[in-house]
C-alpha cells in the first residue's frame, strides 16, 4: 500500500513542477486532460470555458450542488452573516456548475462574509487591491483514496474541500471537492490569517501557473 511519507512528497512536488501546464479545453468531467494549461495567460484560460454552463447561469457565492437526492454546500463560513444556519462556502469563492460533478470558480482577495475575520482588508494578499481576482479554480467532486489522491495531485489538485449537507450540515460520507487553482494575476500570498490556518509561509504566485502551494491537504485521508 502506498504511504505518503515526508520523503516522497518533495519528490512528487518536483515531478509536478517539471510538468508542462497548458489548458486543455476538452478536459473531462473527472478532471481529465490533467496538467494542461496556458502558461502565463489566465484570461485565455477563462475564455476557454466557453458556453458550457448547462447547470447554472452565473457565478454565485454559496452554490448548492446536488448529489443524488441531496444538496450540498462547500464547507466554510456562512454566506449570509444574518443566517448562520444557511448556505456556507469557502471564503472569497464564487462558482458556476458545468457538469454533474464539476464546477469552475473564482477566488478573490476578499475576507469571509461571516465569523471573526469578516471585513479584513486584502485578506489573502497585501500587494493587490481588496476584492481583486487572484485565482481561477476547477473543482471535481470525487472520493478520496490513496491512489486518487496521488492522481489528483499530479494533475494539480493539491487541496480538497468538504461538502456539507444543506439541511444537516453534516459532511458527505465519501465525497469531497478536489480543487485546482491557476493564478489570474501575480501577487504575494501573505495574508496572516490564511497563513495561520493553512500552516504555510508567504510565497510569490505567478500569473497563469497552477498553484501547488495553496493550503495542500491532498495527502490527508478523508475521515468525516
Amino acid at each position: 500500500m502506498m504511504k505518503f511519507t515526508a520523503s516522497i512528497v518533495p519528490m512528487l512536488t518536483s515531478l509536478v513542477v517539471l510538468t508542462s501546464f497548458s489548458f486543455n479545453t476538452n478536459a473531462g468531467e473527472k478532471g481529465g486532460g490533467g496538467n494542461h494549461w496556458f502558461p502565463g495567460n489566465a484570461h485565455a484560460y477563462e475564455k476557454s470555458w466557453g458556453n458550457k454552463h448547462e447547470y447554472s447561469k452565473e457565478f454565485v457565492h454559496g452554490i448548492a450542488v446536488q448529489l443524488k437526492e441531496k444538496l450540498y454546500y462547500f464547507r466554510g463560513p456562512a454566506v449570509d452573516p444574518n443566517d448562520l444556519d444557511g448556505a456556507t462556502d469557502i471564503p472569497a469563492h464564487t462558482w458556476i456548475q458545468v457538469g454533474k460533478r464539476r464546477l469552475l470558480g473564482k477566488h478573490y482577495n476578499s475576507a469571509p462574509n461571516s465569523g471573526k475575520n469578516i471585513g479584513i482588508d486584502r485578506y489573502w494578499a497585501s500587494d493587490v487591491e481588496d476584492g481583486a481576482l487572484l485565482w481561477y479554480v476547477e473543482a471535481v467532486i470525487d472520493g478520496w483514496t490513496e491512489q486518487k489522491a496521488l492522481d489528483y495531485y499530479l494533475k494539480g489538485y493539491v487541496r480538497y474541500s468538504q461538502l456539507l449537507d444543506a439541511d444537516t450540515k453534516e459532511p458527505h460520507p465519501t465525497k469531497v471537492a478536489w480543487l485546482r487553482h491557476v493564478a489570474a494575476t501575480e501577487f504575494r500570498f501573505n495574508g496572516s490569517e490564511p497563513m495561520r490556518i493553512c500552516d504555510i509561509v508567504p510565497y510569490d504566485v505567478k500569473l497563469g501557473i497552477v498553484d501547488l502551494q495553496l493550503c495542500p491537504n491532498w495527502m490527508m485521508p478523508y475521515n468525516p
